[in-house]
């Protein structure tokens, strides 16, 4: 049988969720970026096009921001802020 303790909420922090918050430095990055600012990454050894990509783009859905991106010929990924384009209002059918 199992033993069950009342335990203080400090415990939270022991928790381990199996796997480190490698995209923490995108979050903060994305979260400061502004209008008329971008950013270039470069990957690491190891590191694809793809997996940079795809951390950057769920980076920026957890800190609600719209991103784009694009590489250029050096390898490397731009990352800029996504202008959101709002669609016209329709107008009453005639």
């Amino acid at each position: 049988m199992a033993t069950i303790r009342i335990v203080d909420l400090g415990a939270r922090a022991r928790l381990c969720n199996g796997r480190p918050d490698n995209r923490a430095p995108y979050r903060e990055a994305i979260a400061k970026l502004s209008g008329d600012h971008v950013l270039e990454l470069t990957p690491d050894a190891g590191e694809s096009l793809r997996q940079l990509q795809l951390n950057v783009s769920r980076a920026a859905t957890a800190v609600h921001r719209a991103v784009q991106y694009g590489v250029t010929p050096e390898g490397t990924l731009v990352v800029w802020p996504a202008s959101i384009k709002r669609r016209p209002r329709r107008g009453p059918a005639e």
